[in-house]
């Protein structure tokens, strides 16, 4: 669903975008737009796969804006709603810096009677500025975030003598770095103490593999921490990186990461905008489950790993 190189090869996507920009609205109000704020063409990609699967289930389709470029996404938004606005229009945002640009559009789109569902990359409570203004909300709650890690070092608990750390990104929204402090007060309630060497949040300058790896590796030589938390998607490259270092540390370390997977949320945002389309009552939040990796595999268990996507993203004995 990607203009260009990222859309070839999708039926899905395969909706070329008009003169001067502007994509094609289907005559019977099937197709949607799908906007991301953050400026990754991974995030994108992810997106592009979940609107893949519910497009095939619903016999809709939607156009992704393949700019980087903030002016000439809110430029698309304003074209897609000018030329009818289709079935409606997902936004992702994060809780960061971008999202306050795409505000004015949205109200926009909501004063022409364009749906905007608001999906959030982050957790739901990122997305606040957006309640009252797009038609709903989708995303994981803080809650249900730090749930997940808690019951994933619940499962995975051998003695009371383990320590944890949550490895913070420098710079990440204000509302992840509360919903971080809810997963460390949910751990800390099973009995793992908070290590004393846990570092400050991230500074990522560079690669972010890089990054993560060696505030890993200064951690682990320190202390001996039986649970990382990783606040995002710890790709297979990045996790087993991070088995080596905790092995060359002779450390048993489990990390466990937790995210909002762009997949599933494109997926249930397609899903909420035909459900508007059918006249259906959607509430003003929907949400999703956060998705959860842990470096022992064990959550590869209920998956059928030749036929989910997110089973070969969420668990490391897939990958």
């Amino acid at each position: 669903m990607l203009i260009g190189k990222r859309c070839v090869a999708s039926l899905a996507c395969a909706i070329l975008m008009l003169a001067g920009g502007r994509p094609a609205v289907a005559q019977d109000g099937s197709e949607y737009l799908v906007v991301a704020t953050s400026p990754s063409d991974w995030l994108v990609e992810r997106m592009r796969s979940g609107c893949m699967a519910a497009d095939a289930n619903l016999n809709t389709r939607c156009v992704i804006e393949p700019s980087d470029d903030i002016n000439q996404k809110i430029a698309t938004i304003e074209s897609f709603i000018a030329a009818g606005g289709g079935m409606g229009i997902v936004l992702q945002v994060s809780g960061g810096g971008n999202d306050a640009a795409f505000m004015p559009v949205v109200k926009k789109a909501a004063e022409s009677q364009v749906p905007v569902v608001v999906v959030s990359t982050t957790v739901i409570e990122a997305a606040s500025p957006f309640f009252g203004v797009a038609r709903t909300i989708v995303g994981v709650s803080a809650e249900s975030y730090a749930s997940g890690i808690s019951e994933a070092t619940k499962a995975n608990l051998t003695s009371a003598d383990t320590s944890f750390c949550v490895l913070g990104i420098a710079g990440a929204p204000p509302v992840l770095a509360l919903a971080n402090q809810s997963v460390t007060k949910a751990v800390e309630e099973l009995g793992v103490k908070e290590a004393g060497q846990c570092p400050e949040p991230v500074q990522v300058q560079g690669a972010f593999d890089e990054a993560i790896s060696s505030a890993v590796n200064e951690l682990l030589k320190a202390e001996d921490v039986r649970f990382v938390v990783l606040p995002f998607l710890a790709g297979p490259e990045l996790s087993g990186r991070l088995k080596e270092i905790a092995a060359g540390s002779d450390r048993e370390t489990i990390f466990i990461s937790a995210w909002a997977s762009p997949y599933t949320l494109s997926y249930a945002a397609a899903h909420t905008l035909l459900d508007l389309r059918q006249g259906m009552a959607v509430d003003e939040q929907r949400e999703i489950a956060p998705a959860i990796q842990i470096s022992t595999g064990k959550y590869c268990d209920a998956c059928d790993c030749e036929k989910e996507t997110e089973c070969k993203e969420a668990c490391s004995k897939c990958n």
